[in-house]
């Protein structure tokens, strides 16, 4: 069931957020097409992944195939002072409780 849920979160984002086809607009400088990005870590399981769009799908399925003991809390959008486009996601994990 929390597959169904993680999957079904992931995919409302990633089309949410990335409707638009990849141009050099709306990647990240420094990341390829299929490019992954490693999120910096805040402490407390709290990570900002600097990507959106499929970028920020890729990385952060990355991530929890990394650390599979992880699973997700919450996510937020990190927009730029500037503007309000989305530059990036704040993600707060918690440990998977113990079967």
């Amino acid at each position: 069931m929390r597959f169904v849920f993680f999957v079904l979160l992931l995919t409302i984002v990633a089309v949410s957020v990335s409707c638009a086809p990849p141009t050099s607009k709306n990647i990240p400088s420094g990341v390829g097409v299929s490019g992954i990005v490693t999120p910096i870590s805040y402490g407390y399981n709290v990570y900002y992944f600097g990507a959106r769009g499929f970028v920020f799908g890729d990385s952060l399925v990355e991530f929890l195939n990394l650390n599979e003991d992880l699973e997700i809390v919450t996510i937020a959008p990190a927009d730029s002072w500037q503007s309000t486009e989305i530059i990036g996601y704040f993600v707060v994990f918690r440990e998977k409780e113990k079967k």
